[in-house]
């Protein structure tokens, strides 16, 4: 009979994860993960450090390596660029001369304004038969009320330049 050891058992480990397999499950290069290493990045599992990404990675710096992340980089890039070529280009137009006429802006925001109004009127008209019928005289008549409040404030020229309201979120009866 062989003889027992005194000593209590433990349970078999399961061996740390490889820097490839913790790259395959962090997408990202083993590279980077040697560097998440250096950085403090627990090695005791893929989900330690899952958790100490979401902590000290910001979202710009998860990918900044990855051929996605420098696509996204050459894109912001074009996009700055074209931006500026706009800038330039509208400059250009001002110190030229060839910018819209103010006559001509004031009557597309005018004919604008009117498609608008019509179009926000015509609101409670469209919704009536959606509403209960021992209701709909009352919403077409609260809708047609806020309707008008709003043509009235937007009739206000500094409208644009008024903050937004606050709205209330209403709370539902149980």
């Amino acid at each position: 009979m062989p003889k027992r050891s005194s000593k209590p058992q433990s349970a078999p480990t399961r061996p740390r994860p490889t820097k490839a397999e913790f790259a395959s499950a962090l997408g990202i290069s083993p590279r980077q993960v040697q560097n998440h290493f250096a950085a403090g990045c627990p090695r005791t599992s893929i989900a330690a450090a899952r958790r100490w990404r979401a902590e000290n990675i910001r979202l710009g710096e998860k990918r900044s390596g990855s051929k996605r992340g420098r696509a996204e980089i050459i894109a912001l890039g074009i996009a700055k660029l074209f931006e500026e070529v706009r800038g330039s280009k509208l400059a250009n137009q001002i110190a030229e001369g060839n910018t819209i006429p103010l006559a001509e802006a004031e009557r597309f925001l005018s004919e604008m304004n009117l498609r608008i109004k019509s179009r926000l009127e015509a609101i409670p008209d469209e919704l009536e038969m959606g509403f209960p019928p021992d209701q709909r005289i009352e919403a077409k008549r609260k809708l047609q009320d806020a309707i008008r409040a709003l043509l009235h404030e937007m009739a206000d020229p500094n409208f644009l330049r008024k903050p937004l309201p606050k709205v209330r979120k209403s709370r539902k009866k149980k």
